[in-house]
């Protein structure tokens, strides 16, 4: 239930700060939990082990979406960033299905969200 919940959200403007936050707060969030009774809400080990995976994943992202975002982004960097994004999205035999889903994503739209000529940017 979680992991969907998770996927949802990494469709709408998902970002490793909302992972890293529930990384450093997982131990007050689940005594929270607990306390209130909603035991069936706290992550399991294998969830937060996969969050983990997640957020040290699309931590590289965070640079280069800065650099891809900046007003004075020079097309000359879009190959590069490009390159770097594809090299970090290569699967491996030890991806489990979710990793390789996100992966899939990122790829499917890299040339849509980082255009490499003017032209494609209007």
């Amino acid at each position: 239930m979680i992991l969907i919940l998770i996927l949802n959200r990494f469709k709408n403007d998902f970002t490793h700060h909302w992972i890293r936050s529930i990384l450093n707060l997982k131990v007050q969030v689940q005594a929270a939990l607990k306390k209130t009774g909603h035991m069936e809400l706290c992550f399991y080990d294998s969830e937060l082990s996969l969050l983990k995976e997640l957020h040290d994943s699309l931590e590289p992202f965070e640079v280069m979406t800065v650099i891809a975002s900046s007003s004075s982004t020079v097309l000359s960097f879009v190959p590069l960033i490009k390159a770097k994004i594809q090299k970090l999205c290569s699967t491996d035999n030890k991806d489990d299905t979710l990793k390789r889903l996100v992966k899939k994503k990122v790829l499917k739209n890299l040339d849509k969200r980082l255009p490499e000529s003017d032209s494609e940017f209007g």
